[in-house]
C-alpha cells in the first residue's frame, strides 16, 4: 500500500496545535467557526464569543446556531453548539468546577442550563493530547456534574471534546487556518501565504480609506462572488490607483460592535499573496497541492501577471477545488474573463482621502487643491504628494518611486530603449497635437525630441494609450497622470545638451501653444539639477534669454516667466540686469510686459531674490503702460502690505526700496513712493491674487511673517514719519498724502496708535496750515462708531483730533462749517434724523451776523461747493433788515468772482425769502438781474431755485428768446420737483413758446413733462394739456433718439404709456406711434441702441390698443417680407431684449391660431414671436402653441426650421452638452406624431444635436489643455 506523506507547509500538526496560548487558541477557535459555516453554506448563522476567556462568560466562550436544513457538520454536532475554550490542561475535576456559577449550591453557569435540550451541544475546545479513555473520564465527570445540577437530561452523548489532534485535523480543512497557525507559530508558509491581519500591518495600508460608489460596487461584487468555490475575478488597473488596498477593504473586519456575520466569514477566509518576489512554478505548486488536499478558503494573488492568472484559474477552478481567487495586475490593455477594470478616482474622493488621512493640511486648501489636481485620480500618487508637502521635500509633485514608475509604464526606466524613451519624449511637452491638423507635432516629437520614427512613436503612443497612462483629447495627447509625466520628462533633460535645449526654447518655427507646452512642462522640473543648468545657461549675460531683445519680446518673455519657476536666482540675475539698463521710456514700450510681471511677482516670493525682482518691478511701475489692476504698478505696491504681500522679505527689506524711491528727485519716483506708504500705514482688509506661491515642484511659497505686534507698529510708525517727511521735500504731494492716512484712520485706531494718529495730524495741520474737511468729517462719523463708543481712551483721541482740525480763523470757520461742513446727524425717539451739520451751519452765520463779521466774507459763500446755499440765503434774508442792500453787496462780490468757481445759491435763498415777503420787490430784483449782461448769465439757476409760478415761467421764456438758456440747461426743470406748484396751463403755455423758439428744446420738454406728470394720480394733470403732449412727441420720432441718452427715451416711453391708458386718443397721434415703430425696425442696424425700447412699446401697443394696432402690426409682418425681418429680430423672446417673453404672453391662444389659420406666413414665423421651450419647475417641453401647429397642421417645412432654429438660446454660460441633451428628450417627445414630414424633421434634428454634442465634447476637451 503507498503511504503519502503530507508536506508541512500545507499543515498543522497536533504539536503546533498545543504552542498555541489562550489568547490564539480562543482566535483560532472563531476562525474555524466562522470557516466551517460558510463552507457548509448555512444560512442565517449566529457565530459569537468572546476572545478574552479570562472574563467570567457565563460558561461560553462562543456559540454557533442556525437555521435551515442543514442538522449538523463535520465539525458542528448540532445546529446549536457551545464552545468552552480550555488552552490548559483540562482535567476531570476541573471538567466537573467549570460546570459551575456556585459549585457549593450546585449552581450551573447560565449559557449551561439547557445543555441536552433541544439538541444543544457542549463542545471543549482544548489544545491538550487526549486518549479516548481520558475524554471518556472526562465527559463522565461532565454528566455527573449536570445530574448533580439537576439536569438529568444531559448525556455524554450532548458532549464533544476536541484535542490538540482533533483541532489540528479541523485546521487543515481551512489555508486561511493553516496561514494563521503557522504565523503565529514563525514557520514557513510556502510562497509566503499571509492573513489578513499581516497583510493589513504594512505602512502602505494604514492611510485612511475612502471609497467612491464606483468602488463600494466593486467591493460588493468580490464579497459575493468569491463566497463561492471556484470563483475567479481579476482585477487590473494602474499602479497606484488602489486595487489592493480595495481588495484589503473588502475583507476587513467588521466592527467589534457590528454584527456583520458574513463579513467576519470572509476576513478568515482569505490568504495574500504578492507573487511580485515569488517564483511562478512554485505558487501554481502550492495551490496545486491545496487542491489536492481539499483545502478551502479565498486566495489574493497580488502583482499577478497574466501567465501565472491563467495557471492559477486552471487550478483553482478545478473540480476538486475548493478555492476562490482574485488576482490582481496593473496593466489596464489586458482582456481577460471576469476583468475588473479600476478607474481613477474622482477629485471629490482624492480630497476626502488627503483630508481624512493628512489633518494637517485640512487648512492649507490652496495645497489640497495642488494635490488633488497633480494626483490625476490616483490615491497612491495623492498619499505620496502630500507627504512630500509635510516633509517639505523639494520636489513635490514628481514620482521618486522608480518601482512604481516602472509599474505603470510598464517597462523598464531606461532612456536608452526605444520604448521608454518614445514615453519621455512625449512627456517633455504638457501636451501635443497627435492627428488630423496637428498631426505634425507628433511628428516634430518624433524627429526632434525621441529621433524615432513617427509611425513607431504612434504606436507606441496606442500602447500607453491603452496603458491609461495617455490621455487624449480630440486632436491633443498628454500624458498622465502629471508626477507620472514630470518624471519621465526628467529622464529625457538629464540627456539633453545645451545646445539643444536652447534650440528648442528659440525656436522660432515652433507655434506660440507648442512653445508654452514645453515651458509648463519644463517648470515643474526645478528639482533637476541638469534642468536648473539649462536655465541658468539660457539666461547668462551673452545668451538669448540675457539679452533685452529676447526678454521684452512676447515669445521671449514667455518663456522666461516659465524659466523664474526653475532657477530663481539665475533669472532675477538676469531680469534685473536688462532692466536695470533700459531708460524708463523704452520700458512702456516692452511687447512682453505682462510675462514679465507675473515673472516678478513669482521672484518677490524668495527672499534672497526679493531686492533684485522687486527694484525691477519698481522700474516698470514707474514706466507703467497697462490698465489692469494687477500691473507692474499694482503688483509692486502689493509687496507693502502687512498681510499677503506676496513677498518673503522682513519689513526693514521693503522700506529700503521705498527709500530708494524717495532719494529720487523726480515726481514720478514720490508719487510711487507715496502709494507704497499708503499700503505700509494700512490695516485692514487685504487681499492679492494667488498663483505665485506655487511654483514648480516645491512646496507652497510663504510669506514673511512678524513674529511680534511691535513689529506692525514700527513698521506703521516708520511709513507715518516717511510720509511727513515727503510733504517737507514735496508739498505738491499733499493730496495723496491726506488719502493714505485718511484710508489708514479706522485700522490705525483698531491697533491702538493713538498718539501716533494725533502726533501725524498735528504736524500735517503744522506744515501745511489749511483745512482738513475730509479727515474732520471721517472723524466725526468715527464718534457714533462701536469701537469708539465703548473705549473712553479712543472717545478722547478722536475728540483730540478733531479739536486739532476745528478751524480757528473765522475764513476757516465758515468754509468749514457754512460751505462744507461735515455730515453729521442725530436720530431722534421719534426716528427722525436732525441735521447737526445744518444747525451748526445756521448757529455760526447768526454768530457772525449779529458780531458783524460776515459782510466782509461774503465771496466764501459765492463760489464753490456750497451744501446749504439756499438756506443759508434764506436765513440771510431773515437776518438782514435791508435785504435790497443785501442784494446788491452780493451782486458786487459775485461779479468779482472767477465765473467758473461761482455759486449762486446763496442769492438764490436770499431771493426765496424776499419773495415770500415781497412779491413786488421780488419782481424789481429779477428785473435788474435780466437787464445785467453779467448776472442774467446766472439768472435760470436762480430763478430755478425758487418757487416757481407763472412769473417765474415768462422770465426762463424771455430768457430762452434772448438765448440765455439752451436746450441742455432748460432740461433742469425736470430735476427736483421744480414745476410741482405750477398748473399745466402754465407748463404748456412754456414749452408751447420755446419749442417754437427752436426744435432742440423737444427732447428737454418731454423730458420735463415727463417728470411734471410722474405722481400724475388719476391723469388729471395730463387730460388739461393731453392734446398739446400727443403733438409734442409726434415732434420726436424714435429716429431722433438714436444718439440721445437712455433717460431721455425712458421718459418718452413713460409719457407714450400714460397716454395710451387714456380713453380718448387723437388717431393721428396713435398712428403715428404705430408706423414710427416699424419703420424704424426697417433700419435695423443703426436702431441698435433702441432695440429694448422699441420692443417694449410694440408689447405697450398690443397690451393698452390691441384693436386698432394688431391689424397693422400683423400685416406689416405678413407682407412686408423685405423690412419686417428687424421687428421678427426684435420680437424674438430668444434674443433677449428685454424680459424673455412673446406675444402669446399677451395676445389670447385663439387670436393667434385664427391668425395662422387664416395666413402661411403666420404659422412659418409664430416660432420667432413666442418661446419655443417653457419651463415648468424641473421639466422642459414644447409651448402649448407649438402642439397646437402640429394638432391643427398648421405647419410647414420653414416652420419645422423655425422652430428648431429658435430652440437654442443665444448666450448661456459654461457647456452647451446639457442644453442639447434637454432638446433631444423634448423633441423625442414628438414620438405621438407621425406624419412624415415631422418624423424626418426629428430624426435630422437629433442628428444635428448629436454632431454638435460630439463637437463640443471634442471642443471642451481641447480647451482642458489650453486654459489648464
Amino acid at each position: 500500500m503507498e503511504i503519502q506523506t503530507m508536506n508541512p507547509i500545507y499543515e498543522v500538526t497536533k504539536e503546533d496545535i498545543e504552542k498555541l496560548n489562550d489568547i490564539c487558541l480562543s482566535t483560532l477557535m472563531f476562525k474555524l467557526m466562522y470557516l466551517e459555516a460558510a463552507a457548509n453554506n448555512i444560512e442565517k448563522s449566529n457565530v459569537s464569543g468572546s476572545l478574552s476567556i479570562t472574563i467570567g462568560d457565563g460558561g461560553q466562550d462562543g456559540g454557533v446556531t442556525w437555521e435551515g436544513s442543514i442538522e449538523k457538520t463535520d465539525w458542528f454536532p448540532s445546529r446549536n453548539c457551545l464552545f468552552q475554550n480550555k488552552a490548559t490542561d483540562f482535567t476531570p475535576k476541573a471538567c466537573y468546577a467549570e460546570l459551575f456559577q456556585d459549585i457549593e449550591k450546585k449552581t450551573l453557569k447560565p449559557m449551561l442550563e439547557d445543555i441536552g435540550c433541544n439538541g444543544k451541544h457542549y463542545i471543549i475546545f482544548n489544545n491538550r493530547s487526549l486518549t479516548e479513555k481520558m475524554i471518556r473520564d472526562r465527559k463522565a465527570r461532565i454528566v455527573t456534574g449536570f445530574r448533580d445540577a439537576g439536569k438529568n437530561q444531559v448525556t455524554s452523548s450532548d458532549i464533544t471534546f476536541y484535542g490538540s489532534l482533533q483541532i489540528a485535523e479541523w485546521t487543515n480543512q481551512y489555508y486561511s487556518a493553516i496561514v494563521y497557525v503557522k504565523e503565529i507559530l514563525g514557520q514557513s508558509i510556502g510562497s509566503n501565504f499571509q492573513t489578513w491581519d499581516r497583510w493589513a500591518g504594512y505602512d502602505d495600508n494604514k492611510l485612511t480609506y475612502v471609497e467612491d460608489k464606483e468602488r463600494s460596487s466593486h467591493m460588493e461584487f468580490i464579497r459575493k462572488k468569491l463566497l463561492a468555490p471556484q470563483s475567479v475575478i481579476r482585477l487590473i488597473g494602474l499602479s497606484g490607483l488602489g486595487k489592493s488596498r480595495l481588495v484589503l477593504e473588502t475583507f476587513r473586519p467588521p466592527a467589534k460592535d457590528s454584527m456583520n456575520i458574513d463579513q467576519s466569514i470572509l476576513t478568515n477566509m482569505v490568504v495574500y499573496l504578492d507573487c511580485q518576489d515569488a517564483q511562478n512554478s512554485l505558487v501554481v505548486s502550492d495551490i496545486c497541492q491545496l487542491v489536492k488536499q481539499g483545502r478551502s478558503g479565498i486566495v489574493v494573488f497580488d502583482n499577478c501577471p497574466p501567465n501565472l492568472h491563467e495557471k492559477l484559474v486552471q487550478e483553482i477552478t478545478h473540480k476538486d477545488s475548493k478555492l476562490s481567487m482574485i488576482s490582481i495586475d496593473n496593466d489596464p490593455s489586458e482582456r481577460n474573463d471576469n476583468v475588473i477594470l479600476l478607474k481613477k478616482l474622482p477629485d471629490q474622493v482624492i480630497e476626502q482621502i488627503v483630508v481624512k488621512a493628512f489633518p494637517n493640511l485640512t487648512e492649507n486648501q490652496t495645497v489640497i487643491r495642488r494635490i488633488v489636481e497633480l494626483s490625476g485620480g490616483f490615491p497612491k500618487i495623492a498619499s505620496l504628494l502630500a507627504d512630500s508637502y509635510l516633509q517639505n521635500e523639494p520636489n513635490v509633485g514628481s514620482l521618486t518611486k522608480k518601482s512604481l514608475v516602472e509599474k505603470m509604464i510598464g517597462c523598464s526606466l531606461d532612456i536608452n530603449k526605444e520604448e521608454c524613451k518614445t514615453l519621455c519624449s512625449l512627456s517633455v511637452f504638457d501636451h501635443i497635437g497627435f492627428q488630423k491638423e496637428l498631426e505634425w507635432q507628433l511628428k516634430y516629437v518624433a524627429d526632434e525630441i525621441a529621433n524615432v520614427d513617427v509611425s513607431t512613436v504612434n504606436s507606441y503612443v496606442h500602447k500607453f494609450k491603452d496603458r491609461e497612462i495617455i490621455d487624449f483629447r480630440h486632436n491633443f495627447l498628454q500624458v498622465v497622470p502629471k508626477p507620472l509625466a514630470i518624471r519621465l520628462a526628467e529622464e529625457w533633460w538629464k540627456v539633453c545638451l545645451q545646445s539643444k535645449a536652447e534650440a528648442l526654447f528659440t525656436d522660432e518655427n515652433l507655434p506660440p501653444d507648442m512653445l508654452q507646452s514645453l515651458c509648463k512642462q519644463f517648470r515643474h522640473l526645478d528639482y533637476v539639477p541638469q534642468a536648473r543648468d539649462i536655465a541658468r545657461k539660457l539666461c547668462e549675460e551673452q545668451a538669448p534669454f540675457g539679452q533685452a531683445e529676447v526678454l521684452y519680446s512676447e515669445r521671449g518673455s514667455m518663456v522666461f516667466r516659465y524659466l523664474v519657476e526653475v532657477n530663481p536666482q539665475t533669472t532675477a540675475d538676469a531680469i534685473h540686469r536688462v532692466i536695470s539698463r533700459t531708460q524708463l521710456a523704452d520700458l512702456k514700450l516692452i511687447k512682453g510686459r505682462r510675462n514679465l510681471v507675473i515673472a516678478l511677482e513669482m521672484l518677490c516670493f524668495y527672499r534672497d531674490q526679493f531686492y533684485k525682482a522687486s527694484r525691477s518691478l519698481m522700474r516698470l511701475a514707474l514706466s507703467e503702460s497697462e490698465p489692469y489692476a494687477n500691473n507692474a504698478t499694482g503688483q509692486f505696491l502689493q509687496l507693502f502690505q502687512i498681510h499677503l504681500s506676496g513677498a518673503n522679505a522682513t519689513f526693514s527689506e521693503r522700506l529700503k526700496i521705498i527709500n530708494e524711491l524717495l532719494s529720487e528727485d523726480n515726481n514720478e519716483s514720490i508719487c510711487l513712493a507715496v502709494k507704497a506708504l499708503k499700503q505700509v500705514i494700512y490695516y485692514g482688509y487685504f487681499t492679492r491674487s494667488c498663483g505665485s506661491e506655487l511654483q514648480g515642484t516645491k512646496p507652497e511659497l510663504k510669506e514673511w511673517m512678524p513674529e511680534k505686534w511691535n513689529e506692525v507698529f514700527d513698521y506703521i510708525r516708520t511709513g507715518l514719519d516717511l510720509l511727513l517727511e515727503v510733504l517737507d521735500h514735496s508739498p505738491k504731494m499733499e493730496v495723496m498724502v491726506k488719502d493714505a492716512f485718511e484710508r489708514a484712520l479706522f485700522g490705525l485706531l483698531q491697533l491702538g496708535l493713538l498718539s501716533e494718529i494725533v502726533h501725524f495730524i498735528e504736524c500735517v495741520q503744522i506744515k501745511l496750515n489749511i483745512a482738513w474737511s475730509s479727515l474732520l468729517q471721517e472723524l466725526i462719523s468715527y464718534q457714533k462708531h462701536d469701537l469708539i463708543i465703548n473705549d473712553p481712551i479712543r472717545s478722547k483721541c478722536i475728540a483730540k483730533c478733531i479739536d486739532v482740525l476745528s478751524p480757528k480763523t473765522i475764513e476757516d470757520q465758515i468754509q468749514s462749517v457754512i460751505c462744507r461742513p461735515p455730515y453729521d446727524n442725530e436720530k431722534e425717539e421719534n426716528g427722525r434724523y436732525i441735521d447737526l451739520s445744518e444747525q451748526k451751519a445756521v448757529e455760526l452765520l447768526t454768530e457772525l451776523i449779529q458780531n458783524k463779521q460776515i459782510n466782509e466774507h461774503l465771496a466764501l459763500l459765492l463760489k464753490g461747493e456750497q451744501r446749504y446755499g439756499t438756506k443759508v440765503g434764506f436765513h440771510f434774508g431773515k437776518l438782514i433788515e435791508d435785504k435790497l442792500a443785501l442784494f446788491n453787496d452780493f451782486v458786487k462780490e459775485f461779479k468779482k468772482i472767477d465765473p467758473k468757481e461761482s455759486n449762486p445759491s446763496v442769492i438764490a435763498g436770499l431771493l426765496q425769502y424776499i419773495k415770500q415777503m415781497d412779491t413786488i420787490l421780488y419782481h424789481q430784483i429779477i428785473q435788474s438781474l435780466l437787464r445785467d449782461d453779467f448776472m442774467n448769465l446766472f439768472l435760470f439757476d436762480i430763478i430755478r431755485m425758487q418757487d416757481l409760478d407763472a412769473y417765474d415761467l415768462s422770465v426762463i421764456e424771455q430768457l430762452v428768446e434772448t438765448k440765455l438758456v439752451n436746450p441742455n440747461q432748460f432740461r433742469a426743470l425736470s430735476y427736483g420737483s421744480v414745476l410741482d406748484s405750477c398748473s399745466p396751463e402754465h407748463i404748456h403755455r412754456l414749452i408751447c413758446s420755446v419749442v417754437e423758439i427752436s426744435a432742440d428744446f423737444v427732447h428737454p420738454s418731454i423730458d420735463i413733462l415727463a417728470m411734471y406728470l410722474m405722481f400724475d394720480e388719476g391723469s388729471i394733470k395730463l387730460h388739461n394739456i393731453s392734446p398739446f403732449v400727443q403733438e409734442l412727441i409726434i415732434k420726436a420720432p424714435l429716429a431722433s433718439y438714436i444718439n440721445e441718452d437712455s433717460m431721455s427715451l425712458y421718459h418718452r416711453q413713460e409719457l407714450i404709456k400714460k397716454i395710451l391708458k387714456l380713453k380718448e386718443l387723437d388717431p393721428k397721434f396713435l398712428s403715428f406711434i404705430i408706423y414710427d415703430v416699424l419703420d424704424i425696425t426697417k433700419d435695423y442696424w443703426s436702431s441698435y441702441s433702441l432695440h429694448s425700447e422699441i420692443r417694449s412699446l410694440v408689447f405697450l401697443l398690443l397690451e393698452s390698443r390691441f384693436e386698432e394696432s394688431w391689424g397693422i402690426i400683423s400685416n406689416f409682418l405678413l407682407k412686408d417680407t423685405e423690412n419686417s425681418y428687424g421687428l421678427l429680430y426684435l420680437l424674438n423672446p430668444n434674443n433677449e431684449i428685454g424680459e424673455k417673453i412673446g406675444i402669446d404672453s399677451i395676445l389670447p391662444e385663439k387670436t393667434i391660431i385664427d391668425w395662422c389659420k387664416k395666413e402661411k406666413r403666420a404659422y412659418e414665423i409664430l416660432p420667432s414671436l413666442i418661446p419655443v421651450l417653457t419651463i415648468k419647475g424641473d421639466t422642459i417641453q414644447f409651448n402649448q402653441l407649438i402642439f397646437k401647429l402640429f394638432d391643427f397642421k398648421l405647419y410647414d417645412q420653414l416652420t419645422l426650421d423655425c422652430i428648431y432654429s429658435n430652440m437654442m438660446p443665444r448666450t448661456w454660460v459654461g457647456s452647451a452638452i446639457p442644453i442639447y441633451y434637454r432638446h433631444i428628450k423634448v423633441l423625442k417627445s414628438l414620438d405621438r406624431y407621425n406624419n412624415p414630414l415631422i418624423v424626418n424633421w426629428v430624426s435630422t434634428c437629433l442628428d444635428d444635436l448629436n454632431k454638435k454634442i460630439e463637437f463640443e465634447k471634442e471642443r471642451e476637451s481641447e480647451e482642458y489643455f489650453r486654459f489648464n
